[in-house]
């Protein structure tokens, strides 16, 4: 099963293949790529890339990017509205109006398929980079599979409770008995640290809830202060 990692946009730019190869030189990222194009492209040199794979220093495949524009897409609407029912299932509840809004502003979408290599943590890391930067630079938020959702500055908003992230695997799975699933993926999170152990062992990350027409930062870091910030308690 495909893992997507996607920045969901609000400003158009150029941002693609000669622009993301600069930033990853720029930063030292520790990522390198290469271009996809379409097959009737394939003897173009100035082709530009459809795809880009993403390799590390071990030429491992960590990821593939793809950008759709809204309206030159033939599903990113579809996703867009299939996502706006999913806020409604997260938590906190204070947090679904402002994100609700900002998904309807969307015009675009970069989606990460994430590779094995990409869970690796240094990789992760350098992923969530690439990500933080195209978030910033278009005005947007990121959302992973697993149930995540951010504000523009990056905090997690909205979160897929664990109990209904349980009963959506098992309903899938055919089966009645509780699975445990791994942390909604934040930014510098190893995405293999799981939830469902002690009271300490939630993977501390960034948060926010939305007071009035401001985001209260919350650090998340127990499964006291989790369970907190899904009251939408600051």
């Amino acid at each position: 099963m495909s893992f997507f990692y996607r920045v969901f946009t609000t400003i158009e730019k150029n941002i693609w293949a000669k622009e993301i190869e600069s930033f990853l030189e720029k930063e030292d990222v520790g990522l390198s790529l290469c271009g996809v194009v379409e097959e009737e492209d394939a003897g173009d040199l100035d082709a530009e890339p459809v795809e880009l794979i993403l390799f590390d220093k071990d030429d491992n495949e960590v990821a593939s990017l793809v950008y759709d524009l809204l309206d030159d897409s033939d599903f990113l609407a579809e996703e867009i509205e299939e996502f706006q029912g999913c806020i409604d299932e997260m938590e906190p509840e204070c947090n679904r109006a402002w994100a609700h809004e900002q998904l309807a502003k969307t015009i675009g979408c970069y989606c990460f398929t994430v590779h094995e290599a990409g869970f690796n943590v240094a990789n992760w890391d350098r992923l969530a980079t690439i990500a933080c930067w195209l978030r910033e630079e278009t005005d947007g938020i990121e959302q992973s599979d697993g149930g995540q959702i951010t504000n523009g500055a990056g905090e997690v908003i909205l979160l897929v409770p664990d109990d209904k992230v349980d009963d959506e695997l098992n309903e899938e799975n055919g089966s009645d008995d509780v699975q445990e699933f791994p942390l909604n993926d934040v930014e510098g999170a190893d995405v293999d640290a799981a939830t469902n152990e002690s009271d300490d062992d939630v993977e501390e990350f960034a948060a926010a809830i939305r007071v009035g027409d401001n985001w209260i930062a919350k650090n998340v870091h127990s499964e006291e202060t989790l369970a907190e910030f899904l009251r939408g308690e600051v």
